[in-house]
């Protein structure tokens, strides 16, 4: 068959008459009839095929050698052209005048067709760049640091562009290195380059068991605080850092102390409009049991996640319309008593109907559904629950529950109007916080409370189990439906109530109203599941690795992964079974960790063959470390410590073991 335009032409016009034919008039003899003498008019299904030809881009000839730029650049250059390192002999002339505009200083924005060699209009001018510092600044070139930043809309430019600076910089013959070296100095450090995008692990290392020894002194003061000072350490570091966050800007240093909008400065109440607008401000219900808390405007009678009627009203939440500078102006290092606070995890309010849920084939214990329009609310309830107090008039803002937080704050802006000092009479105490809607599939793991520890003091292996699960099937849904890392959000939630205890583990997507991502993952289930299975198996870390879970986009969740926590909660939904209980020599491992400062307590280890005793005071207990998922024997004689405490919250096991 011919491939000449007229071809392609008609060809791709039959391919899309057949498809319109059997998909929409292929069982309507009628229809099909009226449609087919109208299929081939000229502007309904297509145009007439018309050829643009690329225009042509003037070259410069004889090159770089040519222009006014020094000698060294143009021998640099002329050498990376010789070695076909990305550098042409016969460039085009927006690709020089690129390199000369940048190499003076000059800001650049350049517009010009496909394959006509933007991409050397700036990887020129960083070659230049790099090799100008190496050369004349050698003492800045010494430290590194980052150069250049590239950004690019789409992965799969970053790793296009990638390849390219692979080829050029990081060529395996190292011809651009010798050429870098001979232009610059024999002895000069060579240019490096990274690319950072969704899949990027991490940085950091996981810490040894072996650094546990390190904390004895700290562990000691929180177990067993002997002090006010020791009393006050260990209060400092329970608490929730408040916000206020310091930010940089033209290395200028402010600290973000108002909500405010660009273009109501001179405005004598410009927040008031945004405080008043139902949109902006809602209303919240809380369940003074449990803590789920909704929006007002659902008007919930009864609790979805524990059946508790007492619904009450509590902080509004607020959503910011932008943010600014404490008194409007910069502040100096030392001055800055900077407060943190973060957003809770993402919130769904209401939950699937019973027809919405569906077994899961060779799954005991787990239900999925899939919903569309869910609701995910995002608060961040300040410091230990505070919340913020906002000046209606002004917008002036900061973290806590009284007036007196506001009392020394001026506008968060510069007003030409020389508007008076505002004393923040109408001050409103908020949470911050956002609501929107999307689509989410919702594993629905049934827990058996009469083995399974589900109470506040098993909130650690709680916790860390459902996180990880949760994100270990955030990343099977990546890698196997080859869907992009930052379109998923994953999550979990704990209910109690009527019909039983329940982990939720849920993935939405970040696309507000939608991309059908979640419903993907649940046509899918199944092999993602299994994927999320080899996933925190097939690892040979002792919690978790960049390997297995951890990656940039969780690192604020870093400390509570932990593969085994979640393989034993997805055996669980999957089986049935609990983990088989710890070996004895494990056992003995663990407390080893604890003995010294049990001793240090006059609490008296004991570690026989078969049997881990403590004494004090001729009393003495038997000690057994069991797997913290199981519900603990309640026995008089004995201790049952849990694993999760033991790794992760020394204090407490010390607590827990302890004599009086």
């Amino acid at each position: 068959m011919s491939n000449g335009a007229n071809s392609v032409h008609k060809q791709l016009r039959s391919e899309l008459e057949n498809y319109i034919k059997s998909q929409y008039f292929g069982k309507s003899p009628i229809l099909l009839s009226a449609i087919n003498s109208h299929l081939d008019d000229e502007s309904l299904l297509y145009q007439r095929p018309y050829i643009e030809s690329s225009p042509a881009y003037k070259s410069y000839p004889e090159g770089i050698k040519k222009t006014d730029l020094p000698d060294w650049l143009k021998q640099f250059m002329g050498q990376l052209s010789a070695a076909e390192l990305g550098v042409y002999s016969a460039p085009f002339v927006h690709q020089i005048d690129a390199l000369k505009a940048a190499f003076a200083g000059k800001d650049l924005f350049v517009s010009t067709g496909t394959g006509s060699g933007k991409t050397e209009c700036f990887m020129w001018p960083l070659l230049a760049k790099l090799a100008d510092e190496a050369k004349n600044s050698s003492g800045t070139w010494e430290t590194r640091g980052i150069r250049t930043v590239i950004m690019y809309p789409m992965n799969a430019l970053v790793s296009d562009q990638v390849s390219r600076l692979r080829r050029l910089i990081g060529d395996k013959d190292n011809k651009f290195v010798s050429i870098f070296r001979d232009i610059c100095g024999a002895d000069v450090r060579r240019p490096q380059f990274g690319m950072y995008t969704g899949r990027t692990p991490y940085p950091g290392t996981q810490p040894k068991a072996s650094e546990n020894k390190q904390l004895v002194q700290t562990l000691s003061r929180m177990a067993f605080p002997k002090n006010d000072s020791d009393k006050e350490y260990l209060k400092r570091l329970n608490s929730e850092y408040a916000p206020g966050r310091a930010i940089v800007v033209d290395k200028k240093t402010y600290q973000l102390g108002g909500l405010f909008v660009p273009g109501s400065k001179n405005t004598l109440s410009p927040a008031k409009a945004f405080l008043d607008d139902p949109n902006y401000l809602k209303g919240v219900q809380l369940c003074q049991k449990c803590g789920w808390f909704g929006l007002e405007d659902e008007k919930v009678k009864a609790c979805p996640f524990c059946d508790n009627k007492d619904i009450t009203l509590t902080t509004q939440m607020l959503k910011p319309w932008g943010f600014a500078p404490k008194n409007a102006e910069k502040i100096h290092d030392a001055q800055l008593d900077e407060e943190y606070s973060y957003t809770q995890p993402p919130l769904y309010s209401t939950l699937p109907d019973s027809d919405d849920i569906k077994e899961i084939p060779g799954y005991k214990n787990i239900r999925i559904a899939s919903r569309t329009n869910q609701r995910i609310i995002m608060l961040n309830s300040g410091p230990s629950g505070a919340g913020f107090m906002v000046c209606e008039d002004c917008g002036a803002a900061m973290p806590g529950d009284s007036k007196k937080v506001l009392d020394e704050l001026k506008r968060p802006y510069k007003s030409y109007r020389n508007l008076p000092k505002c004393k923040h009479p109408n001050a409103k105490h908020v949470n911050l916080g956002y609501d929107f809607v999307t689509d989410m599939m919702v594993l629905e793991i049934a827990l058996d409370a009469s083995i399974i520890n589900i109470e506040l003091d098993n909130r650690i292996w709680l916790n860390r189990a459902a996180q990880s699960l949760a994100e270990a099937l955030r990343l099977a849904a990546s890698q196997e439906l080859d869907i992009e890392f930052t379109e998923l959000i994953s999550g979990y939630r704990f209910r109690n109530n009527s019909q039983g205890a329940f982990f939720d583990i849920y993935l939405y997507d970040s696309l507000s109203s939608g991309a059908g991502y979640s419903a993907s993952v649940a046509e899918e289930i199944e092999v993602l599941l299994t994927k999320a299975e080899d996933i925190l198996t097939n690892c040979d870390c002792d919690c978790s690795c960049h390997k297995c879970l951890r990656h940039y986009r969780n690192h604020f969740v870093h400390g509570q992964l932990d593969r085994f926590a979640g393989l034993e909660l997805l055996r669980w939904g999957k089986y049935g079974k609990l983990p088989n209980d710890i070996p004895y020599s494990l056992q003995v491992k663990y407390i080893n960790q604890l003995s010294g400062i049990l001793e240090s307590s006059n609490q008296k280890v004991i570690i026989t063959d078969e049997s881990i005793s403590i004494s004090k005071n001729n009393s003495s207990k038997k000690v057994i470390v069991y797997p913290a998922m199981k519900k603990a024997p309640i026995e008089n004689d004995t201790i049952y410590v849990s694993d999760a405490y033991i790794k992760f919250a020394k204090p407490y096991a010390l607590r827990k073991i302890t004599l009086k």
